[in-house]
This record gives C-alpha cells, structure tokens and sequence, in this order.
C-alpha cells in the first residue's frame, strides 16, 4: 500500500512509543519513508493544536504540541508525496482503516513552513482561532444572529459582514463607515419596534468603532473618561484589555454577557502612564461578552 505524507496519532504498541504520540511519516513518491515522532501524546477529551512542518532549504521537520516544538528532525531534501486524496481524521487503507474518535477544527495546509513564532501565536491565540478581524466585532456578529429582530435582519448582517470583510483587507475607513450605516439602519429597521435592542446593539458598535479608531470618541464615566484600545486572546483562556485613561486613575473592569448584568474582572493595572491593562483569566468561561472600564479620575 503507497502512502503519502501523514500526519496521525500513533497506536498502543506502535514505534515502541508511548500511546497517543505524534507522528509523521514524509513519505517520498518511490515509498521511501522519512519518520518524525515524538514522546508527547494527546490528552483525551480537551482540545490541542498540533501542526507538523518541513523545510526544504534546511531539510528540517518538526511537530509541534500546543506551540511548542515536541520533535525537531533533520530528513533532508525531499519531496513528500502530497498528490494523493488528503483525509482528515481518517485511515482509508492499509493494515486496517480506522477514523479518529474526536473532533478537528480549523484545520489548515499551508504552502510554506510556519515559524515557531507563528505556530505559537495560532496557540495563543485559542477560542479565538485563526479567524482574523476585530474580536468585538466578531461578538457583535455572534450577537446579532443570536437575537430576534424586528423585520429583516440580513441587510443588518450584511452592514457588519461587510465592515468586517473591509477590516480583514485592511480598508479601515471604509469598515468604520460601514459600521455607521449599521447604527443608521439600527435607526430606521430596529429602534420603532425594539428600541433597547437598538441600544444594546448600537452601544456594541461604538465599542467596535472605538476599539478601532480611538479618536472618535471616549467612553466615559461622569467626569472620567476611559477608552478601550484592546481586546486580545492570550494563553490559557485569557483574555487581556489594554485601556487609556488619565495617569493615576483607578480602573475596574467589567465584563457583560447580556447587558443586562455586569460582572467584576478586577482593577486594571497601570503599565505606564495611562496604559491600563489586566488579564480577565476567566475569559475563557465567557469568549462573548463585552467588556467596559469604570474609572475614578486622580
């Protein structure tokens, strides 16, 4: 049986490895196998970022477990066999075909070899993913399909679909003016029937639009003023708020799933003068919810 390039899970017995390791096999076109295999295996029942990747100039492969290289391995330069169906999570043929017992998710083929440093960020990055564009906004897209509108709701996702298509192209002022049209149509198509819908959604675009262009305004409470410049996925389901406000200011940071309740994530710190950060470790528990900053001024 021909095999091409495998990526897979190693069996109880296999290679004399401990089970669930990684394995790959760079298998070139004539059958000649190139094995990369490490002693790390998968823990059952909680998601893992794996990638596997080979460098021709170098002759390099390396597997990586959640970001960090578990298998470095020079096999030289060759040409893996990549011309044959690609199968996720399953082993037509051979000793006997078997499928994954698990679930996969954004799997990617790349047509180079990702850096450690990238391979890391795409870890870090976790229930985040790889998508890219502005996480607020893709909150407020999540929002908005959850909920139940007053007449037709498509022209409503069309506006942030296509603010958010701008953002990923990096026309950023034509996102912006896409996410005003949103607030104008929330005016016209929303607020007559379903006026604290149309609060709650327009108060989620000035947070996008803020987080985007922070000259366009400042959230602000009574005499305090604060802005949110941040919202980025860390490690271990953390997610870290960058916020500015006058130097010396207290900053307490909320988080809301509904805008009905606001919860406490703790007092920002002050990284230097009025840079405000803090890591909500719980945000794993909540990769939806929205976030504001109380402050006390000086």
């Amino acid at each position: 049986m021909e095999w091409g390039a495998q990526l897979w899970v190693l069996q109880p017995g296999d290679f004399g490895a401990p089970d669930s390791c990684l394995f790959a096999n760079l298998a070139e076109a004539d059958g000649t196998p190139h094995y990369v295999l490490c002693n790390s295996g998968l823990q059952a029942g909680t998601w893992q970022h794996v990638a596997l990747t080979y460098d021709k100039a170098s002759g390099r492969a390396q597997l990586y477990l959640n970001g960090a290289a578990v298998a470095d391995q020079i096999v030289g330069t060759i040409e893996p066999e990549t011309s044959y169906d690609l199968y996720l999570g399953r082993r037509p043929a051979g000793d006997s075909a078997m499928s994954a017992d698990g679930l996969l998710d954004e799997v990617s083929v790349y047509d180079r070899a990702l850096s450690a440093d990238e391979i890391g960020t795409i870890y870090n990055a976790g229930a985040t993913g790889k998508c890219f564009g502005n996480p607020l906004l893709r909150q407020l897209i999540v929002y908005l399909n959850s909920v139940n509108v007053p007449r037709n709701k498509q022209p409503l996702l069309a506006s942030l679909l296509a603010a958010d298509e701008s953002f990923n192209l990096g026309n950023i002022k034509s996102g912006l003016n896409q996410l005003r049209a949103f607030k104008n149509k929330l005016k016209a198509q929303v607020a007559p029937d379903a006026p604290a819908l149309a609060a709650t959604l327009s108060l989620m675009t000035d947070q996008v639009i803020l987080s985007i262009d922070p000259t366009s305004a400042l959230v602000s409470n009574g005499a305090a003023k604060s802005l949110i410049r941040e919202v980025s996925a860390r490690s271990h389901g953390r997610m870290r708020i960058k916020a500015e406000a006058l130097p010396g200011s207290l900053c307490q940071v909320q988080y809301t799933t509904d805008f009905l309740s606001w919860r406490a994530c703790g007092k920002a710190a002050e990284v230097k003068d009025g840079l405000y950060i803090l890591d909500d470790v719980t945000g794993a528990t909540h990769p939806t919810c929205t976030y504001r900053v109380l402050v006390t001024a000086p």
